[in-house]
């Protein structure tokens, strides 16, 4: 596989959580906005899951041997607003 931009990535629902693992990223890709590298060498695993209505549990995984030196994950939790009408 030729690496890309934003790597290819698979998606599958394990339970109520979709789970979307990517990997083939370019080498001369940043994971953020501060430069953090992510090599072609990488592999994230995004998790997906919206406990009740209105909120959404985001769980990251980054496995880049070549730029660190174990997997780290970083979790977000965001508070969906509605707009009244």
């Amino acid at each position: 596989m030729e690496p890309w931009w934003y790597g290819y990535s698979i998606g599958h629902w394990d339970g109520d959580t979709l789970v979307v693992e990517t990997a083939g990223f370019r080498d001369d890709v940043w994971l953020d906005v501060n430069g953090s590298p992510l090599t072609n060498a990488a592999k994230m695993t995004e998790k997906f899951r919206r406990p009740t209505y209105g909120k959404l549990e985001v769980e990251v995984t980054i496995d880049d041997p070549s730029a660190y030196t174990k997997p780290f994950t970083v979790k977000v939790s965001q508070q969906i607003c509605s707009i009244p009408t």
